[in-house]
């Protein structure tokens, strides 16, 4: 019996180049037959059954992707609270330069007519500067950017609102998810030709109707630091738009499990506007600091307040 196996082994060792590359276009072609994308779609749609009753996902068809490693829903819907977002694909996969770096990193990237949003995110344990010997918490980190966004996409979100225009948004998070420690953000937002149509908002008092608004150009940079949103930089319009918004300062905020929750603020406002533009709104609430500059109307106080208090006014001399 063991002359028999001695044999046998001779034989396989003899031709073992031959039987291993056998053995691997067995694997490979294994590989390629089997049908990962149905597996795949079956794993999803249980996920979709068994996620919370205010969330609901759905998609055409799922494909796994080689390179980088991931997957990709074409079709892909969500709907979470009365709010539907519909897109062309979104796909997930790995970020290889990340994990070449050693870290966990997946990319997501989600696409619509024309409009393409790339975010990534991993996460790492940190101790706290302050107690190094504590447990240490979770840290994410996350970059989102987008360098071809349509404006119009917003209508899904808001549909009482038509919307048109380019934008292009950065935004870089660190920090927690859950608690305020260490929270550290940065958002900066640019965008063209923006076009928002006449509104009509449900408040307390009754309707209220919004004029359509063009801005050629308008830039949003927020920085989150040390328990603050400081606003960088905001200005909706340019020179020749007949409504412009101007505000910088500061508000400080708590954030804990997910809610952020406004703490106090103090910013100073400036908006200036052409005569013939419907100005009733703002003549309702800042009738006070209304100046007449001649060819257009400009309004500029500091607002400061606490939480949902209503805020106090005052007139400001330089903005």
């Amino acid at each position: 019996m063991f002359h028999f196996l001695k044999k046998i082994f001779s034989f396989f060792w003899k031709f073992k180049k031959t039987l291993f590359f056998i053995i691997f276009l067995t694997v490979v072609f294994f590989v390629i037959r089997f049908p990962w994308n149905h597996l795949l779609e079956n794993l999803a749609k249980n996920f979709q059954n068994k996620s919370p009753s205010a969330l609901h996902t759905d998609f055409d068809r799922l494909e796994l992707k080689i390179f980088p490693p991931g997957v990709e829903l074409k079709n892909f819907f969500l709907k979470y609270k009365q709010k539907n977002l519909n897109l062309d694909s979104l796909r997930i996969s790995m970020d290889l330069g990340q994990w070449l770096a050693f870290k966990k990193a997946w990319k997501v990237t989600a696409s619509k007519e024309g409009s393409f949003l790339d975010l990534r995110f991993w996460k790492k344990e940190k101790a706290l500067k302050e107690d190094p010997s504590s447990e240490p918490i979770k840290i994410y980190f996350i970059k989102a950017s987008s360098y071809s966004l349509n404006l119009k996409l917003l209508n899904e979100l808001f549909p009482n609102m038509k919307w048109s225009g380019r934008a292009s948004a950065h935004f870089d998070y660190e920090g927690s998810i859950k608690k305020q420690e260490n929270i550290k953000a940065l958002l900066n937002l640019k965008a063209e030709n923006v076009q928002i149509s006449k509104t009509q908002l449900n408040t307390p008092l009754g309707p209220l109707n919004l004029p359509p608004v063009f801005w050629r150009k308008a830039e949003i940079a927020l920085q989150v630091k040390d328990g603050e949103i400081i606003f960088k930089t905001l200005q909706l319009g340019s020179a020749s738009d007949s409504f412009i918004v101007k505000m910088k300062g500061s508000s400080s905020f708590l954030f804990s499990y997910g809610r952020l929750r406004l703490n106090s603020y103090n910013f100073q406002l400036q908006m200036d506007l052409d005569k013939d533009f419907p100005s009733g709104l703002l003549d309702l609430m800042f009738a006070n600091y209304k100046e007449d500059k001649g060819g257009f109307y400009r309004y500029k106080l500091r607002l400061t307040g606490q939480g949902n208090q209503i805020p106090d006014m005052e007139k400001l001399e330089k903005f």
